[in-house]
């Protein structure tokens, strides 16, 4: 039996608090423009939620389930998602530049538009990516798994095989 995915707007004080209380299931919530930089929400699901525009810059989502969610315009300069559930997320426009993606599943993710500068993808699974009008200034991608990953960078377009 499928469990209930839990829907509705929170705000950032609102999460914080349960988080603070030992909940770690946010799974489908809407945190849009929501301000949580700097925060720690290791291993919280976040699960078919609504993370548009939202400012993690500098959090700590190491473990974290994010699969399905949309992050389009989010601010995660500086984040740490090491290790964290990234599969099939819409990171359209977002900027990751800094931020620590090392170990992260990033299967079927859409990276379009997104800033990747000094962004760190070693041993990340990028599997059928769309890593299309990016900047991969310096980022690092040694050992990731980017089979099937669509780059784009100017008028150069790769399809990894």
């Amino acid at each position: 039996m499928e469990e209930k995915i839990k829907k509705g707007k929170l705000t950032a004080k609102e999460l914080l608090e349960r988080y603070a209380n030992g909940e770690r299931d946010f799974r489908g919530v809407n945190l849009s423009f929501a301000n949580l930089s700097n925060t720690d929400l290791q291993n919280a699901d976040f699960s078919h939620a609504i993370l548009n525009f939202v400012d993690l810059k500098g959090a700590n989502l190491s473990g974290a389930i994010l699969e399905n969610s949309s992050l389009s315009g989010a601010n995660l300069k500086g984040a740490k998602l090491v290790s964290a559930n990234l599969m099939n997320v819409k990171f359209i426009g977002a900027d990751l530049s800094n931020a620590d993606l090392r170990n992260a599943n990033l299967m079927k993710a859409d990276l379009f538009a997104a800033n990747l500068k000094d962004t760190n993808f070693s041993n990340a699974i990028l599997m059928d990516a769309n890593l299309n009008s990016i900047n991969l200034d310096s980022a690092n991608f040694k050992d990731a798994n980017l089979s099937g990953a669509r780059i784009v960078v100017g008028n150069i377009a790769v399809e990894v095989k």
